[in-house]
């Protein structure tokens, strides 16, 4: 039987009874740690004779949700702004945001360019680009966790463009 619960001590909920398999798919909310632990049965004429112990605790983080740039706007002629919100698994959670810029869509071509170690950081002004160019921007949100950082998917990739006489 696997349990859960929200935190180490417990208390802890039985949310699958398994027969014969080796593991189970539990739902989680992003970006939220939960603590499991197992006990075995056997089967003696239809009755569970439960095992004494129970199996050590073991603590999961699911990925946060995937966050979304919001906009990209030009400021100067080289800077442009971008904005992205927060995801409410994050909120109140050590974790932060990765921001990546490219000069193409594939987010798999993009360079991190700023590491945001707050979750109520939603903006960056990104400075020292060349005018004219057409500039590509993701965001992955994160949380911390006992055994590191958990990592969400990147976010739709947003373009924006420097140019001349860019509002200021």
């Amino acid at each position: 039987v696997i349990y859960s619960s929200t935190s180490s001590g417990g208390p802890f909920t039985a949310i699958a009874d398994i027969t014969g398999a080796v593991s189970c798919r539990v739902n989680a909310v992003g970006g939220q740690t939960m603590y499991y632990r197992a006990r075995a049965y056997t089967l003696v004429n239809s009755t569970k004779k439960y095992s004494k112990s129970y199996s050590a605790v073991l603590q999961l983080t699911s990925v946060p949700a995937t966050t979304s740039i919001t906009a990209v706007s030009p400021l100067t002629e080289s800077s442009m702004k971008i904005t992205w919100r927060q995801t409410a698994d994050i909120v109140n959670k050590s974790g932060g945001f990765y921001l990546y810029r490219g000069t193409s869509s594939n987010t798999g071509t993009m360079t991190k360019i700023a590491t945001f170690t707050r979750t109520d950081i939603l903006s960056y002004v990104d400075t020292g680009l060349a005018v004219g160019q057409v500039y590509f921007y993701s965001v992955r949100s994160y949380v911390s966790s006992d055994y590191g950082l958990v990592v969400g998917r990147y976010s739709s990739v947003v373009s924006g463009y420097t140019t001349r006489g860019a509002p200021a």
